[in-house]
Parts: structure tokens; C-alpha cells; sequence
């Protein structure tokens, strides 16, 4: 999934060097199937960072490349859950029974996800 522009909510220092860091983002319109591989989220969420840098008070954004997320903790994301493979980011349906992902190209582009990501 070609996501959105990742907005930085919050950050947190975990143990052991790892972060936290709370992002939102609107879905995309061309869902694909197997969803967003790790490298494109990746990118993504250090862009996020870079954009958070210029005005960063927050120490905890500062200073962060080469990022590796481990786990996507999903926040409130309507009928969708995110959930992390290891290898990508999917969506699941919560709309039906089985939790399915998306038919491929669904047009995801009118939810908005809220996820925490733990990074090394």
C-alpha cells in the first residue's frame, strides 16, 4: 500500500534502545495485495521523522535514520486493523467475519490509521 504522509503523534524512549513512535496516515487508494512491504513503511516513517526534526523540541524525535520497525501496534483505524508481518504492513477487514484483507486496489484513501511502530 502506497500510504499516506505520516504524521509523528508521539514518541517514546522504550528499553533497550528501541522506540515508539505514534503515527497517523490516510490509507491508500490502490490497496495492494500482501500490503505495504517494510521498506516503503520504512521510508515513510523516517520521512515522518525528518518533518518532525525541523521543529523538534521532543529530544526523542531527533536523530533517528535508519530505522527498523519490529511491530505495528494498531489505534483506533475504523473497520480496518493494521497488523505487521515482519515483511509488510497489512490491513484486515474488521467489517468481515473471517478478517480478510482488502480485495487488491480498494480504495483506502478515506480511512485514516492510527499506529504505533516500534522501531530499533
Amino acid at each position: 500500500m502506497a500510504i499516506g504522509t505520516m504524521t509523528i503523534v508521539e514518541t517514546m524512549q522504550l528499553p533497550k534502545g528501541a522506540m515508539l513512535y505514534k503515527v497517523s496516515f490516510a490509507g491508500d487508494s490502490d490497496y495492494p495485495t500482501n500490503g505495504t512491504l517494510k521498506a516503503a513503511v520504512e521510508t515513510a516513517l523516517e520521512l515522518a521523522i525528518d518533518t518532525a526534526v525541523t521543529a523538534a523540541t521532543d529530544k526523542n524525535v531527533r536523530g533517528h535514520k535508519n530505522i527498523s520497525v519490529v511491530e505495528a501496534i494498531p489505534g483506533d483505524c475504523g473497520q480496518y486493523v493494521p497488523s505487521w508481518s515482519g515483511t509488510a504492513l497489512l490491513v484486515r477487514d474488521g467489517g468481515h467475519a473471517t478478517w480478510d484483507q482488502p480485495a487488491a486496489k480498494t480504495d483506502l484513501k478515506a480511512t485514516t490509521f492510527n499506529v504505533g511502530f516500534i522501531c530499533e
